[in-house]
């Protein structure tokens, strides 16, 4: 089967799709020996810089993977992507199944087969936070993308929840996949090391909660 992977938010974003993304690639194409992929890029400015860092996931590559490069603007892409021309000319590429990390890749006029990632509904729960112009953009192309789709990976099962209750989306359509743990991260088994760190930036047995997220009212850390 050939997979296309709308590959910019492994380069472009560095917060959490953006790590999704980087990962998620990285391990399809280090595990599935069956499948090949696609991925598709568009970059105007740093070419070099872009190559190298999309080199750098798939290096432990056991996959057939293709690198289809468009030198024009993320931003073009979008607005290609909003019109009536078929996806297949967009990136000239056929291939079997579509994968979108972000609803905002999700073409009008896509393939027979593709899945797109939702990790919540905040922009409608919270439009004040985005913006309301902002929010009323997330909500259009949201909707066209589950709607296009055959497939929505929803990141928890409040989010399936969401889908299905604020969107009338098919809950037959909706799969949780719940976002896995990089291997970056282990357990620390000597106390000592963990002190030896959190001393460094708090008294001594001071109590406190690590959040490593992006600092938005969304995430509720005042609460």
């Amino acid at each position: 089967m050939r997979i296309g992977i709308d590959a910019n938010w492994a380069i472009y974003e560095k917060a959490g799709i953006g790590k999704y993304t980087k990962n998620l690639i990285k391990n399809l194409v280090r595990y599935d020996k069956k499948n090949e992929y696609i991925l598709f890029l568009n970059y105007f400015r740093q070419p070099e810089e872009r190559l190298r860092a999309i080199k750098a996931i798939i290096k432990d590559s056991r996959a057939k993977v293709t690198l289809e490069i468009h030198p024009y603007p993320a931003k073009i892409k979008q607005l290609l992507l909003q019109t009536m021309l078929p996806a297949n000319w967009i990136f000239k590429q056929e291939i079997d199944l579509f994968y979108v990390p972000f609803f905002d890749g999700v073409p009008k006029v896509g393939w027979d087969k593709m899945v797109v990632t939702i990790y919540d509904l905040a922009f409608m729960k919270f439009p004040d936070h985005r913006g309301k112009r902002l929010s009323k953009y997330y909500l259009k192309r949201t909707k066209q993308a589950v709607e296009n789709c055959q497939k929505v990976i929803a990141i928890s099962e409040s989010t399936k929840k969401d889908l299905v209750t604020m969107l009338k989306v098919d809950s037959k359509k909706i799969e949780v996949v719940y976002a896995a743990i990089s291997n970056e991260f282990e357990v620390i088994k000597n106390q000592k090391d963990v002190e030896k760190v959190v001393s460094k930036y708090l008294p001594k047995k001071q109590k406190y909660i690590l959040a490593v997220g992006t600092l938005e009212p969304r995430k509720n850390l005042t609460r």
